[in-house]
């Protein structure tokens, strides 16, 4: 699963947190949408900086480092794999059960969400099974490549739908 945006901040702050190897962990700068004067744009930006040094104070205590090395990270919207999330200090230890059930989460609205990858094909003695097994997972690997470049592409184009409303509704002086 995802411990991605908020819910990275509540997993740091966890007794123990625990991922699955192939599990993420993602930081971002904060979010909001305002509305209003100058003032409130102002105030808006400067809150969102105080929530980011906060997130970056956080995982700073977590991970045992300085709050500064975060914000780099935070910029840059990254993704921890499990290993990764644990290598960073964001939790403390791998799984070693396997995962029972698998959850597909919509992460579409992140500039930089991790593509799925098709497993690795075990080989075997019948070079036919294998030729099948390479083909299905390029297929899958170039679908969900594919369906990512569709999220973003679509995603794209929301953005600039809202940002043409936001200007239209806009008052004017």
């Amino acid at each position: 699963g995802y411990a991605a945006s908020a819910t990275s901040i509540i997993t740091v702050n966890a007794d123990r947190a625990v991922i699955a190897p192939a599990g993420f962990v993602m930081v971002h700068n904060a979010w909001s949408i305002a509305l209003g004067s100058a003032r409130d744009f102002t105030a808006m930006a400067a809150l969102l900086d105080k929530i980011d040094a906060s997130a970056a104070a956080q995982y700073a205590a977590k991970a045992g480092n300085a709050a500064a090395d975060w914000i780099p990270l935070i910029d840059a919207e990254t993704w921890f794999g499990g290993q990764e999330a644990v290598n960073a200090g964001l939790v403390d230890a791998l799984a070693e059960t396997p995962v029972k059930a698998a959850i597909e989460w919509d992460v579409s609205a992140y500039a930089k969400p991790p593509v799925a990858r098709a497993a690795p094909v075990e080989p075997s003695l019948d070079r036919t099974a294998d030729d099948a097994a390479v083909a299905a997972a390029a297929a899958a690997t170039a679908t969900a490549e594919t369906a990512a470049a569709d999220v973003q592409i679509r995603n794209d184009t929301e953005r600039r739908v809202r940002i043409a409303r936001a200007r239209l509704l806009a008052p004017t002086a």
